[in-house]
C-alpha cells in the first residue's frame, strides 16, 4: 500500500448540474451494467420482426410478443440484462444481455506543434446472435448511425434481488457512429467510430460543366470549383492564383461565394492592371485596356481583364464569404462555418459553443483557397485550429469541439484532484521528439501565398518581392529562456504551418505555442489509471491536480490531452500534459 501525500487544498468539485449519474458510479456499490443502442436504417423498409429475448423481463412476464422494426430502428443490448422503468422517459424497453464484449476507446490529442487533432479509435462491440440477427444485417446498414453506450450500477434491494437503476440513474459513456457490421454464425460484430468520419473524405463542391461561360471550358470540365473562406480587406489571403474559366472573355474565378478583390498581380507586380468597377454581371461587357472588372454575387466572385490574354500569370490578394453570405474571419469561426456549410456535418454533432469560445480567446484572421484540391475536412479544419493553438476533439456525447492546446494560465482552478485514494497506477510517458527535449524556439508560417512564383517574373520587382513569391509562408519565431543552456541538444521542430493571414497574430500564435512548449523544465506526459466512474466525470482539454508518490508527490496542475477507457476492466488510463 502506498504512503498516504499531503497535497494541496483541492478537492473533487461537486457534481455539475445535470450530470449526476457519472459521479454516483463512483461512490455507489452493485455491478455495473453496459448498456447499447444502435440505430439501424433501411431505405424504403416495410417491417422486419424480432423476437424478444429471455430473462430482461420480470419472472412470469416473458413475452414471445414481435417487436416491429420501422425504416429506423434501434437495437437495445446489453452485457448483463437491464430494463427500463415505466416512469423513465422512453417507458418500459428491454435490454437484452446479449453484449458479449466491452469497449475500448482511444482519444489522445496531437500534441506536436505542427498536429492537426485527435486521433480517435473507437474499435467494435460484438452482439451474440440468437438467429435473429441474419435478416438484420442483409436488409439494414449503421454506416453513419448513431451508437450510444451508458454505464449504470444494479442495486441490491433487501429481499436479495438486483433491481436495475433508472435511465436516469445511468451515465453515458459515449455516442459514435456506425461504420461497419459482420455476422459470423455466432454472433454480429459492430464496428464505430468518432463523428470525425463526416471529415475524411475531400473537400466537395459544385464542379464545373465545361460547357463555356462560366461553366469553364471542357479542359475544366468535373473539376471543382475554387473556395476562398476568410481574410479580410487589411488582411487577405494572399497570391490566390484566379482560374481561367472564359479565354474568350479573359474571365477568371476566384470563389464559388461572394468576396473581395484587393490586389491584383500579373507577374508578382500589382498596379500594372487597375480597377475599373464592380459590376453585376462581369460577362455583360469588357472592361477598358489595362483595367479589371469584379463581380461578387451568388454565383460567386470573379476578374474580367481588359486587356487578354495578360503577359503572364494572374493572382490576386482577397476575401471570402461563406456560402450563406456570412464572412467570418478568425481562424475558428471559419473552421466552424466550413463543418456547417462546406463539409455538410449535422449540427448535432458539432460543439458550436466550444469553437466560438476559442475564436473570442484567438481572435486571430485567418483565409483558405482551395480549388479541386485532395484536402480532407479533417485536415482543414484542423489547420484552422491549429491556427487558433487548438485542436479538434471527437467528444465522447459524439460531437466535435475545439479544445484549446496552451499553457495553463496561473490561478487556473482545477476541476479534480486525485491522489493515492483514487489512483489505481501513474507512470511517466515519453512524449518523445520533437517535445522531449523541449524546443529551443517555435516557428508559425502565415500569410501563405497560394500560388509560388520563381520564374518569369515582372522585370521591375524588387529582389525582396521575388523572395518572398518564392516562398510559401512568412516566418514568425518566438524563443524559450535558458534552454539552450539547460539542455545540450535542444529539439527544432518543423515550421507551423497556419492559415493565419496576419503577422502579428503569427507572433501571437507563436508565443502562445513557446510558453506551452519552450521551458527550461521541460514538459511531461503521465498516464493517470482510474477506475472507469472517475474518468467518466472528465473530458480533453480539462485542468486536474495529480498527487502520486514521486515527482508529483506534492501534486502537480496539468491538462487532460487523451484517454484509454477499457469497459471490460472499468478502468479508464487518462493523458495528463504537466
Amino acid at each position: 500500500m502506498l504512503p498516504a501525500l499531503a497535497v494541496p487544498a483541492l478537492t473533487i468539485v461537486e457534481a455539475p448540474p445535470g450530470l449526476p449519474p457519472a459521479y454516483r458510479l463512483a461512490e455507489d456499490s452493485g455491478p455495473v451494467v453496459l448498456i447499447a443502442e444502435l440505430d439501424a436504417y433501411r431505405p424504403g423498409s416495410t417491417a422486419t420482426i424480432l423476437g424478444e429475448a429471455a430473462l430482461v423481463l420480470p419472472a412470469l412476464a416473458l413475452t414471445t410478443t414481435p417487436i416491429t422494426l420501422d425504416d429506423y430502428a434501434t437495437i437495445r443490448a446489453s452485457d448483463a440484462g437491464y430494463v427500463t422503468r415505466g416512469s423513465d422517459p422512453a417507458g418500459v424497453q428491454a435490454y437484452p444481455p446479449i453484449l458479449s464484449s466491452g469497449l475500448e476507446i482511444d482519444r489522445q490529442m496531437d500534441l506536436t506543434p505542427n498536429g492537426a487533432g485527435a486521433a480517435a479509435g473507437w474499435g467494435s462491440i460484438r452482439l451474440a446472435d440468437d438467429g435473429s440477427l441474419a435478416a438484420l444485417v442483409s436488409a439494414r446498414n449503421i454506416d453513419g448511425r448513431p451508437i450510444r453506450l451508458r454505464l449504470g450500477r444494479k442495486q441490491l434491494l433487501p429481499h436479495g434481488y438486483w433491481r436495475d437503476p433508472a435511465w436516469t440513474e445511468t451515465a453515458e459513456l459515449v455516442v459514435g457512429l456506425g461504420a461497419a457490421w459482420r455476422l459470423t454464425e455466432r454472433e454480429m460484430t459492430v464496428a464505430f467510430r468518432d463523428p470525425g468520419y463526416w471529415l475524411d473524405d475531400p473537400v466537395d463542391g459544385s464542379a464545373y460543366a465545361g460547357t463555356g461561360g462560366l461553366e469553364g471550358s471542357a479542359a475544366l470540365a468535373g473539376k471543382r470549383k475554387p473556395k476562398l473562406r476568410g481574410g479580410t480587406a487589411g488582411n487577405p489571403a494572399r497570391e490566390v492564383p484566379a482560374v481561367l474559366v472564359n479565354e474568350t472573355g479573359g474571365i477568371y474565378q476566384v470563389s464559388d461565394a461572394t468576396g473581395g478583390i484587393v490586389t491584383l498581380y500579373e507577374r508578382g507586380l500589382s498596379g500594372g492592371i487597375t480597377l475599373n468597377a464592380n459590376v453585376a454581371d462581369i460577362t455583360a461587357s469588357a472592361p477598358p485596356a489595362g483595367t479589371y472588372n469584379v463581380e461578387s454575387s451568388a454565383r460567386g466572385l470573379f476578374v474580367r481583364l481588359g486587356t487578354f490574354p495578360p503577359a503572364g500569370l494572374i493572382t490576386v490578394d482577397a476575401w471570402g464569404a461563406s456560402p450563406d453570405g456570412q464572412a467570418p474571419s478568425t481562424a475558428a469561426s471559419l473552421a466552424l462555418q466550413w463543418l456547417r456549410q462546406d463539409l455538410g456535418v449535422p449540427e448535432t454533432l458539432i460543439d458550436a459553443g466550444s469553437f466560438t469560445g476559442i475564436a473570442a480567446a484567438c481572435p486571430w484572421v485567418a483565409g483558405d483557397w482551395l480549388f479541386d484540391q485532395p484536402v480532407t475536412g479533417r485536415e482543414l479544419v484542423g489547420r484552422l485550429l491549429r491556427s487558433s493553438a487548438a485542436r479538434l476533439v471527437p467528444r465522447r456525447t459524439g460531437r466535435l469541439a475545439a479544445v484549446a492546446l496552451t499553457a495553463l494560465p496561473a490561478g487556473t482552478v482545477p476541476v479534480a484532484t486525485y491522489t493515492t485514494a483514487q489512483i489505481v497506477a501513474c507512470a511517466p510517458r515519453d512524449a518523445g521528439p520533437p517535445l522531449a527535449p523541449p524546443p529551443y524556439r517555435v516557428r508559425v508560417g502565415v500569410q501563405r501565398y497560394h500560388q509560388t512564383q520563381s520564374s518569369d517574373l515582372a522585370p521591375t520587382l524588387s529582389g525582396t518581392r521575388r523572395q518572398n513569391l518564392a516562398e510559401a509562408y512568412r516566418v514568425r519565431s518566438a524563443a524559450g529562456s535558458g534552454i539552450l543552456t539547460a539542455w545540450r541538444r535542444p529539439s527544432d521542430p518543423a515550421i507551423v504551418e497556419t492559415s493565419l493571414t496576419s503577422t502579428a497574430d503569427g507572433d501571437s500564435l507563436a508565443a502562445a505555442l513557446r510558453d506551452l512548449w519552450s521551458i527550461a523544465a521541460g514538459r511531461r506526459l503521465w498516464d493517470v489509471t482510474l477506475p472507469l466512474p472517475y474518468a467518466l466525470r472528465h473530458d480533453i482539454g480539462e485542468p486536474i491536480v495529480i498527487a502520486y508518490p514521486g515527482p508529483l508527490a506534492a501534486g502537480a496542475l496539468g491538462r487532460i490531452v487523451g484517454e484509454q477507457i477499457r469497459t471490460a476492466d472499468g478502468l479508464a488510463t487518462l493523458q495528463v500534459l504537466v
